[in-house]
């Protein structure tokens, strides 16, 4: 027996398609035979609820899959907001408008967040790194902590005279002063949404190394002109 709604194949007297679930007995012929509609029988339908109160008891209601039940000859979905039962055959609640593919897609889930205290992760985070290893993220932690290192040490060993490595040098302090604020940024947004995405990305980290490292060698190849 094939459905004439879907066309879907089903075994000699089914009595509903094992596809769509539209039963046989409320398909009505139209001008053609091999044109068919859904007749819609339009009825007051009770909440899911009182549904379950009124059926369950009598062994006629039963699940059938998800937000699917069987009420005695009748499969109907539960609207997932206002729990009113409706008939196969409408693609949203008769009650509150809700599409019926919203009771079979994902749901909505609560942020996840972390059992660790946002401002001791923001705290930690002044020592770049740190607060994401408290987090339990060391991979990031590590990346932070030698991007600190390096940005520090590369300001501080840079001679200050007046010249082009001076540049070099104020430029690499203020990239580590940077680096300590959005770690403290990152390590509180961590912890407060363990999605949230990160303000100091791989993206800005590396574009951010290649640049100080080009200002770096242009620096050093301006200076040796220079002295020379």
């Amino acid at each position: 027996m094939q459905c004439p709604q879907c066309g879907t194949h089903n075994p000699e007297g089914s009595e509903w398609c094992s596809l769509c679930l539209v039963r046989f007995d409320r398909l009505v012929e139209e001008s053609t035979p091999s044109e068919a509609r859904v007749h819609v029988a339009e009825r007051a339908l009770p909440s899911a609820a009182a549904v379950g109160a009124g059926l369950e008891g009598k062994g006629d209601v039963e699940v059938v899959a998800g937000p699917l039940r069987k009420a005695g000859d009748v499969v109907e979905w539960v609207c997932p907001r206002c729990e009113r039962a409706n008939p196969l055959d409408l693609t949203s609640c008769g009650l509150c408008g809700t599409s019926f593919y919203e009771a079979f897609g994902p749901q909505e889930q609560e942020t996840p967040t972390t059992s660790r205290s946002a401002p001791v992760a923001a705290g930690l985070s002044v020592l770049p790194g740190a607060g994401h290893f408290y987090l339990g993220r060391p991979a990031e932690g590590v990346v932070r902590l030698m991007l600190a290192v390096w940005w520090i040490s590369t300001g501080l060993l840079v001679r200050s005279s007046p010249g082009p490595l001076l540049l070099v040098k104020v430029t690499y302090l203020l990239a580590a002063g940077v680096l300590v604020l959005l770690s403290v940024a990152d390590a509180y947004r961590a912890a407060e949404d363990a999605k949230a995405p990160a303000l100091l990305s791989r993206r800005v980290v590396m574009y951010g190394s290649l640049a100080l490292i080009g200002l770096l060698m242009m620096s050093l190849a301006i200076a040796t002109q220079i002295s020379t």
